[in-house]
């Protein structure tokens, strides 16, 4: 991940590039193999002060995004 003008941009195998907002950059940093999603969900809805189930589904849909870059890691 690298820090650009509007976002933070992804780099994935093959060619993938996304462009992701701060928060999203946050999430898929949260993302190393120990937290889960009621974890992250946890994290975000205590630092912005959101509701925890609104923070879960968002965090479940973000990631449900990046759901078919799997297969490249295997």
């Amino acid at each position: 991940m690298r820090k650009d003008l509007d976002g933070y941009l992804i780099y994935y195998p093959r060619g993938h590039i996304y462009l992701v907002n701060e928060i999203g950059y946050e999430i898929l940093s949260l993302c190393n193999g120990e937290n889960t999603i009621d974890d992250i969900s946890t994290f975000l809805s205590n630092k912005y002060k959101i509701d925890k189930s609104k923070a879960y589904n968002d965090v479940k849909k973000f990631l449900k995004k990046f759901e078919f870059l799997l297969e490249y890691e295997q």
